[in-house]
């Protein structure tokens, strides 16, 4: 009976153990680019919008954190009525990137890379409103991305009191 009693528990511990290390390997670390707000040329919204997308409430992983230089506190409790809107969505060279209700003293830094999360386009300090055109990266230095590709648009909004609200958006080129 001691012998029975004694192959069952380490049986169980050994199972226990095999479960624990499990529990201790990485989630799948791969960020999927998947659904997109469709736009026009002027805005206006042609389909639902992806409930996860333009928002300003993200929590990133360290590989999308990494995409920025700069560390500002935690979320505050603070809500802002700030909305970013992107169009047209898809685009074929130039988009636009608007920001309504965004408040004073207030910027937004944005990294929009592709799925191997190359930077095609930095851009930091954007008050209101900007055109941009993807093609270019910095300096004389173009990356050529193909039709019917998604990228993805991080953005971080950094407050008057250095507060920072953080967010994505999908894009599709045509």
């Amino acid at each position: 009976m001691k012998k029975g009693t004694l192959v069952n528990v380490i049986f169980i511990v050994s199972l226990l153990a095999c479960n624990k290390s499990k529990e201790n390997l990485p989630a799948d670390s791969k960020i999927y680019f998947k659904g997109i707000t469709k736009m026009d040329d002027m805005g206006y919204s042609l389909s639902s919008p992806d409930t996860t997308d333009w928002r300003f409430d993200d929590k990133w992983t360290a590989k999308e954190e990494a995409l920025f230089t700069t560390t500002t506190f935690n979320t505050p409790t603070i809500k802002y009525s700030t909305r970013i809107i992107l169009y047209p969505n898809p685009f074929q060279s130039i988009f636009r990137i608007n920001l309504n209700n965004m408040p004073d003293s207030s910027y937004l830094a944005i990294r929009l890379v592709d799925k191997d999360f190359n930077i095609i386009l930095k851009k930091d300090s954007i008050v209101l409103s900007i055109n941009l055109c993807p093609q270019v990266i910095s300096g004389n230095d173009t990356m050529l991305i193909s039709g019917y590709d998604t990228l993805r648009l991080y953005y971080k909004m950094i407050d008057h009191l250095n507060y920072e609200f953080k967010g994505h958006g999908d894009i599709l080129i045509k």
